[in-house]
């Protein structure tokens, strides 16, 4: 099943919370895609063709307001630009296999990759994600490496570059 429908912020966390109740079982990607494209869209149908559980879904949704307007030097993550963020959510029950779930989370983010931004969304980021990390948070993962916690406007650490964040892979 697909449902595209526009709705207010509120309503759409509420039904999210409705998702992940207590003895639930979930494995999140994150991409970030520049815009909605006939790939990205097939690459969407695609998977959800293939879920593996009733449970799981695709969120999609745009990143965008103030976060957008404010250099990636100021922030703790380097994507500024407004791209749509992809959630892709494997959630299931305890009785079944949680390794098919899993993979199929990350066969529908690969099929994503190629027309997403490098990285992802930091915040959604698992500790496995160790090729979308350092894209996710640009130059700034070495300051937060050393705990020097938040990044203050116009102070640099030498090797500090927004890499290919925010430039499309495809």
């Amino acid at each position: 099943m697909a449902e595209f429908e526009t709705g207010s912020f509120a309503t759409a966390i509420a039904a999210r919370d409705t998702m992940f109740p207590d003895g639930r079982y979930v494995s999140l990607r994150t991409r970030s895609l520049p815009r909605r494209t006939p790939e990205v869209v097939d690459a969407l149908v695609q998977g959800a063709k293939t879920m593996t559980s009733p449970l799981s879904a695709f969120s999609v949704h745009h990143f965008h307001g103030a976060a957008t307007r404010v250099p990636w030097e100021e922030t703790a993550f380097a994507l500024r630009k407004p791209p749509m963020m992809a959630e892709v959510i494997a959630v299931w029950t305890p009785e079944t296999a949680g390794g098919r779930h899993a993979a199929w989370a990350d066969a529908a983010s690969a099929a994503l990759e190629p027309h997403a931004f490098a990285g992802g969304y930091a915040n959604l980021l698992g500790p496995d994600a160790t090729d979308q990390i350092p894209h996710a948070f640009g130059g700034n993962t070495r300051p937060a490496a050393r705990g020097e916690g938040h990044r203050r406007p116009g102070r640099r650490v030498p090797g500090d570059s927004p890499a290919d964040v925010g430039t499309p892979r495809a």
